[in-house]
């Protein structure tokens, strides 16, 4: 993992290695913490020192998608047939079945919903009860990308 100044393009802090491809990676909103994800496990690294301080890799599967929650103190990780909850300040985790899938899944978070999508379909999950809201949502094609408005009332799928 290498992380870049946007405004001149330099390489900030040494790389992080890992022993594995990775399918995701995201960055907390304050930029304390860069989560990584691949196959069976999940990394937490120190975004100001570049060094791993966490790891659940009792998590089987690929974490093909990684979303914050808006307050940063949880992490949910999407994977085969379930949704992982990651509460990083306490090295904590739950998690919840979802619609099946062999496909590679994207998601996304306001906090109070998570948009799980996979195949040509996207399911809403509430953050708290781990239960399906309303039906799954289907389209004609693939769907590769989710995003959810900070309000809740708008999905865009891509």
């Amino acid at each position: 993992i290498r992380r870049w100044k946007i405004e001149d393009g330099q390489q900030q802090g040494p790389t992080m290695q890992t022993d594995r491809s990775l399918n995701s990676v995201v960055v907390s909103r304050d930029g304390q913490w860069i989560v990584s994800g691949d196959h069976g496990k999940v990394l937490v690294w120190n975004g100001a020192t570049h060094e791993k301080v966490l790891q659940f890799p009792e998590h089987a599967g690929w974490a093909w998608s990684l979303a914050w929650s808006p307050d940063g103190q949880q992490l949910f990780v999407a994977s085969y047939g379930k949704i992982i909850c990651l509460d990083v300040s306490k090295s904590l985790s739950s998690e919840w079945s979802i619609h099946s899938t062999t496909c590679r899944m994207g998601m996304a978070s306001n906090g109070r919903f998570i948009a799980c999508a996979a195949g040509s379909s996207v399911s809403l999950w509430d953050c708290v009860s781990h239960r399906q809201i309303g039906s799954i949502i289907t389209y004609s094609a693939e769907i590769k990308c989710v995003a959810l408005s900070p309000s809740g009332v708008y999905l865009a799928c891509g």
